[in-house]
């Protein structure tokens, strides 16, 4: 009822609803919820005397929800996204759909950090949550797993409605206070909480499947007595049981290694039983300027990378932004041109007797930085004569939530270098890289490396080669032709209050 309502920025609400009845018309996307329509009608508030009570979204609510929705789905590209409904709920409680709208578009833009935008993506978070209970909490993972409360399914109270089911608001938002700082690592931090808290009440219970699990726990969290600062401090201190050592919360590159491996068990492992809508596959668009792209031109190459893309950036165009040709071929020109986009696809062309074709995607700036700098997301990739792609690839053995035989993997997560001397991706001991452009961007390398386990792009016989022409595009949204990153220095200058 406290659902803030003014419109969403004129040009976004505009895309999405041409026509004043669209709107009326138009349906929620489920992103992964069955009944999408049950889960945001309405919520159940605790009152000041205790009570709890079941309060329905007002209209204009209703229809401020389903807004900011439908711009997600046709605008920034996600189909499939279980916390999204809730998050949007979250946000809509606090400010208006432009400003939610905008926040959403930040936190789709580093997917990975905030949330899972495909059912692999969602059961590999699901199965890193429960490999934390089960390292840090053995006993009662085994109790968990009996009675199916680990099953992905059992695990939404917390990984698809946030929180929401089982705690009341104002704990709820205090919770999303630290989630827009941590991401998904806020989640973790307070579900193992949770389960920290009520653990040796839960044994005593004779709970017999995951519904009655959830439901004791709510209503722990109902209760008068209940803690809230109490079980914040829960969540920032060492986790693990008394008889056992206790164990710092995993650093967040522990974090993300972990949830990538898990992503391969949910591949092979998990059947996908969700409905929601997969893009079909096609060719990225390209937009046609008085200096006319020439790597990105073939309709071939633009399919395969369209296939390699993350899903939000699937529905966009390309846009040309540096070339060597038009700006120069040195490092400073490739910076400057690139210094108000995250999100780049770089195309080389390499002077080799096979006239290979290869490159590289980033989501953060190029810059000068004496620091390593992205994350696994990014991958580089060939195109002529043979098209595939290699993405971070952490090693099995890496698997573990312990921090202290942890040792730091420099080399699998060399993910970006640059600085004033040379740019590049991917390690190796022997001080190669997957791609490694020099100063003035006349010569290059490939060799295989430990981060993106990829064999030498050019091939063996030309690890070392002469550069031609090399090309930067950023990524423009099909719907209302915006750059994905802003049109601004700050992307928060371009929000509508």
């Amino acid at each position: 009822s406290r659902l803030h309502s003014p419109f969403i920025v004129h040009s976004r609400g505009k895309a999405v609803f041409p026509n004043s009845d669209d709107e009326k018309d138009a349906s929620i996307p489920g992103f992964g919820h069955k009944n999408i329509f049950e889960l945001i009608e309405k919520y159940d508030v605790q009152l000041v005397s205790g009570s709890v009570e079941s309060v329905k979204t007002s209209k204009d609510g209703y229809r401020a929800i389903s807004r900011l929705l439908n711009v997600v789905h046709n605008v920034y590209g996600v189909d499939y996204c279980p916390l999204l409904p809730d998050i949007s709920l979250l946000l809509l409680c606090v400010m208006p759909e432009s400003c939610a709208s905008s926040a959403i578009r930040e936190m789709v833009h580093v997917s990975p950090f905030y949330f899972s935008i495909s059912p692999v993506e969602h059961c590999a978070c699901c199965k890193t949550f429960v490999d934390m209970i089960m390292f840090f909490f053995p006993e009662t993972h085994a109790t968990m797993q009996k009675i199916g409360v680990t099953k992905v399914e059992n695990l939404a109270p917390i990984l698809e409605r946030f929180f929401i089911p089982i705690m009341p608001q104002h704990y709820v938002m205090r919770i999303f206070d630290c989630y827009l700082v941590e991401g998904y690592k806020a989640i973790f931090r307070f579900g193992l909480a949770l389960i920290a808290s009520f653990k040796s009440d839960m044994k005593c219970m004779n709970i017999k499947n995951s519904q009655m699990w959830w439901t004791v726990l709510r209503n722990f969290t109902f209760s008068p007595s209940f803690n809230f600062d109490l079980l914040k401090r829960k969540a920032y201190s060492r986790f693990g049981s008394k008889m056992r050592k206790r164990h710092n919360f995993p650093s967040r590159r522990t974090f993300a290694r972990n949830m990538k491996l898990n992503e391969k068990w949910a591949e092979s492992n998990v059947q996908m039983d969700y409905s929601y809508s997969m893009s079909k596959a096609k060719a990225v668009g390209i937009i046609e300027t008085e200096h006319p792209p020439v790597m990105a031109r073939s309709h071939a190459v633009r399919f395969d990378l369209a296939s390699w893309l993350p899903l939000p950036l699937r529905e966009t165009k390309l846009e040309l932004i540096y070339s060597t040709s038009l700006h120069g071929r040195c490092l400073e020109s490739f910076y400057k041109s690139c210094a108000h986009s995250k999100h780049t696809l770089t195309l080389i062309e390499t002077l080799t007797p096979q006239n290979a074709k290869i490159g590289m995607y980033t989501n953060h700036t190029w810059h000068h930085d004496s620091r390593i700098y992205g994350d696994g997301s990014c991958f580089i990739f060939s195109l002529e004569p043979d098209s595939k792609k290699y993405s971070w690839s952490p090693d099995k053995k890496e698997y573990s939530f312990d921090e202290d035989q942890i040792k730091m993997r420099a080399l699998n997560e060399q993910f970006m270098m640059s600085n004033h001397s040379f740019l590049s991706m991917g390690g190796n001991k022997d001080g190669t890289c997957g791609i490694r452009l020099n100063e003035d961007l006349s010569k290059g390398s490939s060799a295989a490396t430990v981060t993106f386990k990829n064999a030498p792009l050019v091939g063996e016989d030309f690890q070392d080669f002469e550069v031609g022409l090399i090309e930067v595009y950023r990524f423009i949204r099909n719907i209302d032709g915006s750059p994905v990153d802003g049109n601004d220095h700050n992307v928060w200058d371009a929000v509508a209050l």
